[in-house]
């Protein structure tokens, strides 16, 4: 938060309040997932040797996509670091209208 810094004393504490408030607040995910989506929840793949053998467990052509916690930009948006494994990586930009989230960007790069 080195860039909050720059701010006036009493803007950067309300700015790092906002930023803690939305980032102790969940995104749901709901819906349905396919018929051929295993949900891993992450706590058990939060070593390089879970990840390994989940990765080992489904083989390829099956895909597997990891994402991170979102970060919460500001109210309605937020970013998401993606893992496509053997495949790329990247950012997610999301943005809320209601209760929908949806993907308004991205960046990535190949592995």
């Amino acid at each position: 938060m080195n860039h909050l810094e720059e701010l006036m004393p009493e803007s950067r504490r309300h700015a790092e309040t906002l930023f803690v408030n939305r980032n102790n607040t969940p995104m749901p995910i709901r819906g349905k997932l396919g018929h051929d989506v295993v949900y891993i929840p992450s706590a058990t793949v939060d070593t390089p040797g879970r990840l390994s053998e989940f990765v080992s467990r489904y083989p390829p052509p099956r895909t597997r996509v990891a994402f991170s916690a979102p970060v919460y930009l500001r109210d309605r948006r937020a970013v998401i670091f993606y893992h496509h494994v053997n495949n790329s990586r990247g950012f997610l930009r999301l943005e809320s209208v209601g209760a929908k989230w949806s993907v308004a960007g991205s960046s990535a790069w190949i592995e």
